[in-house]
């Protein structure tokens, strides 16, 4: 009866602790330079894709910099079955597109055309 009871709340445990673990909040905070005068650039579109395996569509936030070159933002992400992967684009007009993977703070230099 206590072998019975032990592997009952065991299995309790383990699926709690599974539920629990599903999802994680991930802070997201860039400075966004220009890198010929190294002065950060306002107005960058900067989408955010979080996901694993080539699909980036789990979660998703989009915004601009600031006056300061920096972005912020937080989303949700999975981690019950390994945790998602960060894809973020970098677009202004005037400005190579730049894509980065799992680089989710400091700075980030983008090219003048």
């Amino acid at each position: 009866m206590k072998l019975k009871l032990l592997a009952l709340l065991l299995e309790v445990f383990t699926i709690a602790s599974l539920l629990s673990s599903c999802e994680t909040n991930k802070h997201i905070l860039v400075t966004v330079i220009d890198s010929a005068t190294n002065q950060p650039i306002d107005s960058v579109n900067v989408k955010v894709n979080a996901g694993k395996n080539g699909d980036y569509n789990k979660s998703y936030s989009e915004g601009f910099t600031d006056e300061n070159g920096k972005f912020e933002t937080s989303l949700m992400i999975g981690c019950s079955f390994g945790c998602y992967d960060i894809y973020i684009e970098y677009s202004k007009a005037g400005y190579k597109n730049k894509k980065d993977f799992n680089i989710t703070e400091g700075s980030v230099f983008i090219t003048p055309k």
